[in-house]
This record gives C-alpha cells, sequence and structure tokens, in this order.
C-alpha cells in the first residue's frame, strides 16, 4: 500500500497547527485567569469592608441594649409630653426599636449567606 491519498476538499490540521492553538489557549485562560484573580481581590478587599462595617453595627447594637437606652429615650418622651404617653405609643416605641435591631441582624444575615462560598 502506497501513502495514503487525501479526498478532495478534506481539512488537513498539521501537528505544528495543533501544537499553535494549544498555546494560544493557554495563553487565553492564562489571561482570564489573571483576570479573575483582579476582580477576586477586589471582590474580598469589599467584603472585608462590609464585614468592619456590620461589625461596628453590632457592637453598637450591643452597646445599645446594654445601657437601655431605648428605655431613656421612651422615659424622655413621656417627660416631655408629662407623663401622657398611652400604652400603644409605649409599644409603638417598643416595637420599632425591635424592628430595626431585627432588620439590622436580618440585613447582615442575607449579606453573609449570600456572599460567604
Amino acid at each position: 500500500m502506497t501513502g495514503a491519498t487525501i479526498p478532495e476538499g478534506s481539512v488537513v490540521i498539521t501537528p505544528t497547527e495543533m501544537y499553535r492553538e494549544m498555546l494560544a489557549t493557554h495563553q487565553a485562560v492564562r489571561d482570564v485567569s489573571g483576570k479573575l484573580d483582579g476582580a477576586l481581590d477586589a471582590h474580598s478587599r469589599r467584603l472585608d469592608g462590609l464585614d468592619k462595617d456590620v461589625l461596628d453595627h453590632e457592637n453598637r447594637l450591643r452597646h445599645v441594649e446594654q445601657t437601655g437606652a431605648a428605655k431613656e429615650d421612651v422615659q424622655k418622651l413621656e417627660q416631655a409630653h408629662g407623663g401622657r404617653l398611652s400604652s400603644v405609643e409605649k409599644r409603638l416605641y417598643a416595637y420599632t426599636g425591635g424592628v430595626g435591631v431585627l432588620s439590622l441582624g436580618g440585613g447582615w444575615l442575607i449579606t453573609y449567606l449570600t456572599t460567604r462560598h
């Protein structure tokens, strides 16, 4: 049997061409990898900043809870209104404070769950 004949219209890819394409693909993957590393580093730094903000807010909330600042605010309002604050208003202020604390905690939890891998 003699050398193989290549049918007319066939595509011939040489090993040299395959090697060049492999090198080009390798370089493209390295370029994308470098861009992803930069983006992930920037995202990580942003998350670190958010974590610090959340920790700061948590510390402030703990301070407010420990000092009873919300109770003092209600007492100031009672004094300003001559002690005429109704029980409904007292409940409203208490619930508002509770909702504020819960919404900050819930917001932090949602942020934490959606950004941690």
